[in-house]
């Protein structure tokens, strides 16, 4: 299978040992083991909505290459991998450079509930001690396998909100445009009932 991870203009290459920690990735990292955690905080500077740096773990090729090409419409800059381990590594290697996580569920080798526990047990270490994690990156479950009633499992496993496939591209706008404010974050809250629509989880 053809390595999925790329940046938008051009495919991610070997790590440059000169490249500052903050710059966008190079290549993955191999995770360590995860331990879910909700203690850090959101993203509290004021970053532009419409130039988010987003990572994508996605595992097939279609969807990966139209939510890419659909998010870049909004503005934004897309790195795509290809399973929740890759996602993991590559946010270990390059967190404070993410303003945001879509995560599928179902994936290969690793998968996104999984995944999900492993970036919170990076950002936990970080908190603790080890290189330093500026913020919690706000992650969202991007799948159409997605129920309400696991709602609260999504929750506790370090989630911050949902969208579902087919992803409606105006609504997963406005669900980022909630990434740096607050307001608008809770004007999309989750709402019984409304599922389909996507939203945010309430904390």
């Amino acid at each position: 299978m053809p390595t999925m991870l790329q940046q938008t203009s051009r495919s991610l290459t070997a790590p440059n040992p000169s490249t500052h920690k903050d710059q966008p990735p190079k290549s993955p990292t191999r995770p360590d083991t995860f331990r879910t955690t909700r203690s850090l905080s959101y993203p509290t500077d004021k970053r532009s909505k419409t130039n988010l740096h987003i990572l994508v773990a996605e595992d097939d090729p279609t969807n990966s290459t139209i939510l890419r090409k659909r998010l870049e419409m909004f503005g934004h800059t897309v790195y795509l991998t290809r399973d929740g381990k890759e996602c993991a590594s590559v946010y270990r290697e390059k967190a404070n450079c993410f303003d945001a996580v879509l995560m599928d569920l179902q994936m290969p080798v690793v998968d996104g509930l999984t995944a999900t526990k492993m970036i919170r047990e990076s950002e936990q270490s970080s908190a603790i001690g080890q290189t330093p994690i500026k913020k919690r990156v706000p992650i969202l479950v991007t799948s159409s396998s997605s129920t309400e009633r696991d709602r609260q499992v999504y929750i506790d496993t370090g989630f911050d909100g949902w969208i579902m496939k087919p992803v409606g591209f105006h609504r997963i706008g406005d669900l980022l445009d909630g990434v740096y404010q607050n307001e608008l974050r809770s004007s999309h809250l989750y709402k019984p009932g409304m599922w389909d629509e996507g939203g945010w989880f309430e904390r």
